[in-house]
């Protein structure tokens, strides 16, 4: 009879996100925009991730720093103002 043994996940820790230098990224994105560096090239040339470089360059309706200061994860659905008044009518 086979033995069974117990599978140990890994602890689950958070990945820390967003951890590149922005200079490193602006650098990378214009290069890969004026088209001197492939999206590769410029990553390992930077340090920086090849799919967040790609995908930064890819946003031509916005300058490069625009693209670099975009916010991680989904948006807001309440405005401040509208927060702000659901927070005190809640606490009156």
């Amino acid at each position: 009879m086979p033995r069974r043994t117990a599978i140990v996940s890994p602890k689950l820790s958070a990945k820390k996100r967003k951890t590149w230098d922005v200079d490193h990224m602006k650098r990378a994105v214009q290069a890969v925009r004026e088209k001197t560096m492939g999206t590769l090239k410029a990553a390992k040339t930077y340090g920086v991730p090849r799919t967040t470089v790609q995908r930064l360059a890819k946003m031509d309706h916005l300058s490069v720093e625009e693209a670099v200061q975009i916010k991680l994860g989904r948006g807001t659905v309440l405005t401040p103002e509208l927060e702000e008044s659901l927070i005190s009518s809640l606490y009156s």
